[in-house]
């Protein structure tokens, strides 16, 4: 027969144990804004909101160029770069797809650029589209960034700049 005290110790212990034996998982960011029109530039003063799950987690006012954060849960994130009299984007990372056997902590860089609004440019999409995607590639058992599809998103701002 099972006494209180075994199912305490159940109740208390055994998700304890679940939850060590998960692997931990921290991407680190590293992005760095930058004026489209002077690449080496930098984009000072910018706001960058973080969202899980759709949930924003954090949003800063950035002094420098440069947003660093780490993301510790695997899950699905949005990260929008927004300033104003700029055209906002956004990219995701994907971590949920990362094994929970697996111990991932790697660094993930990348440079964005922000361009100006102007209103002859036809830019509506990069509010549902994000301009780069990051995810679990078991292949190589690292977070990458998916640069085909990165690819594509750059010719079509560029496609989008350069219609008359």
């Amino acid at each position: 027969m099972i006494s209180k005290r075994h199912v305490l110790v159940l109740i208390f212990f055994v998700p304890c144990i679940v939850i060590c034996a998960q692997k931990k998982t921290c991407v680190n960011m590293v992005i760095k804004l930058r004026p489209i029109e002077n690449y080496r530039g930098k984009l000072k003063n910018c706001t960058v909101s973080v969202l899980q799950n759709n949930a924003v987690i954090l949003k800063s006012e950035l002094k420098g160029y440069k947003f660093k954060t780490k993301l510790t849960s695997r899950s699905v994130y949005k990260i929008v770069f927004e300033k104003e009299q700029f055209v906002s984007k956004h990219i995701i990372v994907n971590t949920a797809s990362i094994p929970n056997e697996r111990k991932i902590n790697q660094k993930l860089k990348a440079d964005i650029s922000l361009f100006k609004l102007k209103n002859e440019f036809k830019t509506d999409f990069l509010e549902k589209e994000p301009i780069s995607i990051g995810y679990y590639n078991e292949l190589k058992d690292e977070v990458i960034w998916d640069f085909e599809y990165n690819r594509s998103m750059v010719e079509k701002i560029i496609h989008t700049m350069t219609k008359e």
